[in-house]
Order: C-alpha cells, then structure tokens, then sequence
C-alpha cells in the first residue's frame, strides 16, 4: 500500500527542549531530528516538514540549539494537527491523547527511536530508576529505527506496540560541526595534524558519555593501560572524559587507581566538554568503546576530521573504516591502538578517501537515504 503519486502531505517531528536538552550539543538527537527533517523534505510530495511542541512555552528555546542554524519551524500542536499527515514522535515523548487528536484528522503515526530503549529499561528496572520511555499507551503505525539497534530492540517494540519496526538510515551532516569549528578557528585548529604522533607519543582521548554499559571508558582504560605498559614512548597521555563527577566511586577509584598510567599521570579525569573543542585542543587519536550502540555521532565528527579511530564497531569495520578491535577484547585493543599511533601517517590518504566515503553516505541529501525514507513513508499509506 503507497501513498499517491502527485498527493502533498506535510510531516511534523516531536520535539523536546528543557534542563536536560538545551544545548545543541547535549546530545545527538536533537540533530537528527533535524537531519531527519533535511531528508524528508528532499522526497517528491512532501510539502513541508516542522518541528512539532505541547506543554513547553517557545520563548524558553534557548539559542544554544541553534534553531536559526537549522531554518526550521517550531509549532504548537494545535496550530498544526489540521495539516499534518504524518506524525513522527522524535525527541518528545508522543502521549496518548496527542495521538488521538492526529488520527480523528487521518494522520499516521510513527515513532522514531534513535535510543537502544531495551537496554537503557533494563538499567532502569535492575537500579529502580525512573523514566522508562518505551510505552505509555500511544498507538503506532510504524516504528523507524536506525540501524545500530534492530538487533537488541527489535522485538522489544514490536511485540509491546503491535507495530511494525523498519530500519531507518543513520544520518549526519556537518552543518553544526563546522559552524563550532568556524567558531573556535582563532584559538584553535580542528583536525588531524600529520606526524605529531610519531613525533610527541599520542594524546588519545576517551569521548564514551559514561552514563550507560552502552557506551563507557571500562574497556578503553583496559586498552590505554596495556598500551602504555608495553610502549610509554608512544601513548603521552590519556583523557577520560566525561569521568570527573564519578572519580570518587569505589568502581571507578579502585580500578584506575591501580593502573601505571594514572600512577605515572598518564591517563586522567576530566570533566564534559564538547567534541569539537576537545579533538581541536587535546586529541590524536580517538579511542571508544560500545556495546551494542555500533553507530554514533562522535564516530562522525572524529572522522570528519580525520583524527585516527580505534573502535569495536563491526558496522564501521564492514565499511574498513579506522582501527578496529574484536569486541571487549582489551589486548586486540592495545595492538589497534599501537598501530595506529605507529601507521597512520603512512597510511593517511586512505583512511581520508575512506572517511569522506562514510561521510557522504550518510548525508540527508544523499540519494540512497532519500529514496529509503520515500519508501518508510510509502508503507504507510498516506493518503494526504
């Protein structure tokens, strides 16, 4: 069933700001959204696509998310339920009588879910903490998900919604990377600079948000200390970022503390700061960690400027992208990070052909994405 050729139809993304979303730069998803919008709007028939609000007041959109950056309308609910044929619940929560008032008009109802829910309800249940995002009542017609979490979700939407999961393209643009990147020129100088790390040792920065077994600094700290074991020369100092506000607890403090790297102040703490700042200032290679989140955000940005990656990600493996080791496999790790402190700038062309490759395929104006969204919203049957 397909919507029909030569219909218009208008498309409106949920979307969430306060305490925990005000900065741009909180989190990715408030860029996908509006990469997400990019990309729709590329579709034959679509006639326009917004960002969609209830219970929030728009005079509290801080300029931090960079709304005039993205061009994109903000409406209240109401202003738009009569035109909207599409609904997709984006970064706000989609709440049943929400839904309700969109169906009594036709629209369809599509929940875009860029978070693994699975497991981040899992920690919620086993640590009895709050807010558990997956359910709440509201119907769907379809959940679009990205790639990296068919795997651990897929069944955990569709059996609990009785919807439909497809995969949705991942997607990035560096619209808001190089906007910082214009930002920060006159203090510092985005990008990998060539033969530093054969010269200096490396300073490699651990980016992983530490807020979930998803994506944290356990394995990479595994991988630093074994690497600065067996080769000080060449690992000058190692960032855990994101680390600083849990350096007292008794699993973070009796791990690090018994490391030679910590004991020679090799590897340190360190508090949030914002990718783009941390890679221009700090950073020659990138070394990350995840567990079933095989695509992200700081991937992208790292290899946009081609800084070297050292990775476990089997999806970033497939397309040989960076220095890849198997799983948690922490002395694997080692190796990869060695090797890339002592090959990359012999085999820096490649990895720069490579990096531009994957930048490229996932653009909101590439084709592929393009045609892959027209035919999500194809199986909806919209009718408009």
């Amino acid at each position: 069933m397909t919507y029909e050729r030569g219909i218009i139809i208008n498309i409106g993304i949920t979307f969430f700001w306060g305490k925990s979303y005000n900065h741009i730069w909180s989190n990715g998803a408030g860029q996908n959204m509006y990469f997400l919008k990019q990309c729709l709007e590329q579709i034959d028939g679509v006639e326009s696509v917004y960002f969609v609000f209830w219970g929030n007041d728009k005079a509290n959109i801080s300029d931090n998310l960079q709304l005039d950056l993205m061009g994109v309308d903000v409406f209240h609910t109401d202003e738009v339920v009569d035109k909207t044929d599409i609904l997709i619940e984006g970064t706000l929560t989609l709440e049943p009588h929400i839904e309700k008032e969109y169906r009594k008009r036709g629209a369809k109802i599509v929940s875009y879910r860029m978070g693994n829910d699975f497991i981040s309800d899992m920690e919620k249940m086993v640590h009895d903490k709050p807010g558990a995002r997956a359910f709440n009542g509201t119907k769907y017609d379809a959940i679009w998900m990205i790639p990296q979490h068919i795997k651990t979700n897929r069944c955990y939407l569709e059996i609990m919604t009785k919807a439909p999961v497809y995969e949705a393209p991942h997607l990035w643009h560096p619209i808001f990377l190089d906007n910082k990147i214009e930002s920060m020129k006159d203090k510092h100088t985005f990008g990998y600079e060539r033969e530093r790390i054969t010269k200096d040792g490396a300073r490699v920065s651990v980016l992983e948000p530490n807020i979930s077994v998803l994506k944290n600094c356990m394995i990479p700290i595994l991988i630093g200390e074994e690497a600065y074991r067996h080769h000080p020369d060449l690992v000058k100092h190692i960032y855990l970022c994101n680390t600083y506000d849990k350096k007292d607890e008794d699993a973070i403090f009796n791990y690090i503390g018994y490391t030679s790297a910590v004991k020679d102040t090799v590897m340190t703490v360190e508090t949030r700061h914002i990718t783009p700042n941390f890679l221009a200032e700090y950073t020659d290679v990138v070394l990350s960690f995840q567990w079933e989140n095989a695509l992200n955000y700081v991937y992208y940005e790292a290899l946009y400027g081609n800084y070297p990656l050292v990775h476990n990600s089997p999806i970033l493996k497939a397309k040989h992208i960076g220095y890849y080791y198997e799983e948690f496999d922490a002395y694997d790790g080692a190796r990869q990070l060695i090797n890339a402190i002592k090959s990359y700038d012999a085999d820096f062309e490649t990895h720069v052909k490579r990096n531009k490759e994957l930048i490229d395929s996932l653009s909101p104006l590439n084709n592929d994405n393009i045609r892959s969204y027209q035919m999500l919203i194809e199986k909806l049957g919209v009718r408009g």
